[in-house]
């Protein structure tokens, strides 16, 4: 292996590898909401939901998007028998992240011992795709020879619990794999990424982003923490 003056690096190779998964876990939040729950606040039911989306029931989590993504990459390294440190990038897909910045792969990095590129990714319901596409082609290139792919989500706290249309759609939970380099042509032997933007208004959340109405006292603190926040920054890079 290689390193470069500046942060990235190269590994030798000699031939085409592949992106193989070695390890994989979840974290699934012990809490449910059954149909039937829904039913009890919602003007559904259980027919109802199950014959337009095949749903019983979805798992409801208390605690951040960044702790189910820490407990289920957790498991896929251990799955994989390799140290956080052996990492050579993490990729995170959520919609749901529990700050834009940092990004919450940051997070799960420092949870796994980790000191490798990390950073998120949004391409809501195929992020987690998008994630191991993204590994294989680094795999591929030979600039990664082990990367953790996570897909995470808490988007029971961006719900309007009254609306059964979009209510009865989502829950709680995380799932992550690690791939590694092999030169066997086995693993993700190829993949195909899209996007078809004609219905991407169908279901949207402004939530915490720059088109959120803030009110003018909110924006304020808002803008002020920010800049607290940019001092401390500088100060520690100095």
């Amino acid at each position: 292996m290689r390193q470069s003056s500046g942060s990235a690096f190269l590994f030798e190779r000699k031939h085409m590898q592949y992106a193989t998964i070695t390890g994989w876990g979840k974290c699934v939040p012990p809490a449910t909401l059954t149909n039937h729950d829904l039913s009890t606040f919602i003007e559904t039911s259980d027919e109802w939901i199950k014959s337009r989306t095949g749903i019983s029931q979805r798992h409801i989590s208390h605690v951040n998007t960044s702790e189910l993504a820490s407990v289920a990459a957790q498991h896929a390294l251990a799955a994989a028998g390799i140290e956080g440190s052996e990492l050579d990038m993490i990729i995170l897909a959520t919609a749901s992240p529990d700050t834009l910045i940092p990004n919450i792969a940051s997070k799960v990095q420092a949870d796994v011992g980790a000191t490798c590129a990390a950073f998120d990714i949004n391409a809501a319901c195929s992020g987690f795709l998008y994630g191991v596409g993204l590994a294989s082609s680094q795999i591929k290139s030979g600039q990664c020879k082990k990367v953790l792919v996570i897909g995470a989500e808490r988007l029971s706290f961006y719900l309007d619990w009254s609306r059964r249309d979009t209510a009865v759609l989502f829950g709680d939970g995380a799932g992550a794999v690690v791939l590694e380099a092999t030169d066997e042509a086995i693993g993700v032997l190829g993949y195909e990424l899209s996007n078809d933007p004609a219905g991407r208004d169908i279901l949207k959340s402004t939530f915490g982003t720059a088109m959120d109405r803030f009110e003018a006292s909110s924006l304020d603190f808002y803008i002020e923490f920010m800049a607290k926040r940019s001092s401390t920054c500088y100060r520690r890079h100095e």
